[in-house]
């Protein structure tokens, strides 16, 4: 069996590569795979960080209409609270 294998594969350096290969991209604490699990983690949280981004432009886009146009104040409270404070 061993003897239809090319000579490198049979080497000692190829067999310690080898070995070292499938340590790193399996059983290594910083394996490939994790690696590859937190590189989608970070997009995720990339996504999400956009997202939160523009929805606090969008919010302090409308806290700044309300705090500065009174009409679309207005339209908020109800008449008798605005009379009473002014």
């Amino acid at each position: 069996m061993f003897d239809k294998l090319p000579s490198f594969v049979k080497s000692k350096y190829f067999i310690a590569f080898a070995a070292f290969f499938i340590w790193i991209l399996f059983f290594d604490r910083y394996s490939l795979i994790y690696q590859i699990k937190l590189i989608a983690n970070r997009n995720s949280l990339e996504n999400q960080k956009e997202f939160f981004q523009k929805e606090i432009t969008r919010d302090n886009l409308k806290l700044h209409e309300l705090r500065t146009d009174i009409g679309v104040f207005g339209k908020i409270w109800p008449r008798g609270i605005l009379d009473e404070k002014g």
